[in-house]
């Protein structure tokens, strides 16, 4: 498993809004390199001071 170091960023949530939430952006072909393809639905697990994104169930059938 390798890792990668990405930036928390702001993020609006509309033009007019004022309240900035924390944003990160996942992207990169190295995506597609490791099953992550364009359209596909994913899972994401929250935990303290975790993330895991996942290829959700339904796209893991299809796969198979």
């Amino acid at each position: 498993m390798s890792s990668r170091v990405l930036t928390v960023s702001v993020l609006y949530t509309s033009p007019t809004s004022r309240k900035p939430v924390p944003a990160v952006r996942v992207q990169g072909k190295w995506l597609e390199q490791i099953g992550f393809r364009i359209g596909d639905k994913v899972e994401i697990y929250e935990d303290k001071e975790a993330i895991t994104i996942r290829l959700a169930k339904e796209q893991q059938k299809e796969r198979l």
